[in-house]
Order: structure tokens, then sequence, then C-alpha cells
């Protein structure tokens, strides 16, 4: 199969669990729609592109729906805390919160939040399509892309140190997995565990493979579970999984979203 390889770094990410409200965790890795939002930043596309229709060489079709993705955690340096503050507005209804002020009837309640932040992430990104035209012309524009790129939040912008075209092949089982996004539970698979150095727990959890852009307002479709395997947490799997390849030049095994 061929591919294109990015390697990326930022000062920080963050990615955030979906539910979370005044203590804002991350997952280790960016989820797909999160790598998929990366790529349309390059192409200078549209949440609408992105997940309904792009017109592009002929042939409207969403980006989702062209393109496959992967990601291998290559190196964090740290996680780290950051403290700051929302205002919250609600009108006729009084909140017990810290500092309430009062203007023209409305209630403002400035809310504390902690969010946690990945220091110095190194991710290691694939890119794969059947339309080979699309994967050079994505070579080109994320060399010199349309906007800032950034994985999480908008500022929190990401530098890429390289990018390369890379043949990966069939892996020969059984194959081993680690510091990967995963597209399935893993406790629902047959598997051998391998605990090296600093032990961290996987997560699984149900995330969308793409969102519905409703009146401007993204809701999550085709939801299923992924997990993130992180740390020192590795599983050995002898029989094959849909979309496992091998990358020879990283000695890693790769599975698509």
């Amino acid at each position: 199969m061929d591919a294109i390889k990015i390697k990326t770094i930022s000062s920080f990410a963050s990615f955030k669990w979906e539910k979370d409200q005044k203590y804002h965790r991350t997952y280790e890795f960016p989820p797909k729609t999160t790598l998929l939002g990366f790529l349309g930043c390059a192409l200078g596309l549209k949440e609408e592109q992105i997940y309904h229709k792009w017109k592009w060489n002929g042939e409207e079709k969403p980006l989702v729906d062209r393109v496959k993705v992967a990601v291998l955690a290559d190196k964090i340096e740290g996680k780290v805390k950051e403290a700051w503050r929302t205002i919250k507005s609600m009108r006729g209804k009084k909140e017990r919160e810290i500092e309430v002020l009062f203007l023209e009837g409305w209630t403002f309640t400035r809310i504390p939040i902690t969010r946690e932040q990945l220091y110095r992430p190194q991710y290691i990104i694939y890119i794969s399509s059947d339309y080979s035209n699309l994967l050079r012309y994505m070579e080109e524009k994320l060399e010199n892309p349309a906007f800032p790129l950034s994985l999480g939040r908008d500022d929190e912008l990401v530098r890429i140190e390289s990018i390369s075209p890379v043949p990966l092949i069939e892996p020969e089982y059984p194959i081993l997995l680690h510091n990967i996004l995963l597209p399935f539970n893993i406790n629902k698979i047959k598997r051998e565990v391998i605990l090296e150095g600093a032990f961290k727990p996987y997560i699984c959890q149900k995330l969308p493979h793409r969102f519905e852009i409703v009146d401007k307002v993204r809701k999550p479709k085709d939801e299923e579970e992924f997990t993130f395997l992180t740390g020192g947490y590795k599983i050995k799997i002898k029989e094959p999984i849909k979309n496992a390849y091998y990358d020879a030049e990283e000695d890693r095994n790769v599975v698509f979203l």
C-alpha cells in the first residue's frame, strides 16, 4: 500500500475528552476527526467539504471517504496542567459562583477550568488513499498548507519535521502493537499483553468516525470504540486484523482508522 508518512512535533497539544466540563482531560493521541481536520487545514477545506461534499478531480465526495489515516506516538515528553477561566452568562437565573456580575438582567459567572496538556508530543501520521493523484496533491499542500496546521486547539500549532512517501506491506503475524490509536476495543480480541518500562493503562472510548454538520453545528456520526494504547503497554495479536500494515523504515505496525 502506498501512503504518506508525516512526522510532527509541537510545544503543546490537547485532545479533550468529550464530556469533561471543569477538568479537561486529554487523550494522548489525536482522534480520527482531529487528523481529518489537520488535513482539511492543509488543503484549505471547510468542514462541509471534509464530511459532506468536496468537488475535486471531477467527483463530488467528502475527504473522509477519500482517505484513510493512522497515527503512532513517537515521543511525549510529559503532561502539564493549565489553569484558566471562562465566563458563563445566564439570563434571569443566579448561580452560586465566585465574582457574580450583573448587567441588564444577565448573570455572569467566572468558572475556573483546569486543562491537561501534552508537552512536546511527537507523532507519526500516515495517510493513504485509493487516489494516487490525491496523495501527491496532499503531499504538496502539506509542504505549503493553506492554513496554519494544528493538532488539538487552534492555538496549539504543529511543526512538520518530515513528509515522505512510504510503501507499507502486509504484516507477518503475530504482530506487536504499541503507542498507537486503534479502531477497536482490544478487550474484545484475543491478545497477549507485554508490559515494559513505565506502565500507563490503555483507554477504550466510543468516538465518531465523522461529523454531520447541521446548521453549522457538528454532530457525531458513525461512532465506534477506539483504544488509546500508550506507555509501556504492548499487545501481541496472532489473528489477522483489518487495515493493519507494516512500516519497515520504523519497524512498527500501523492500523488505519
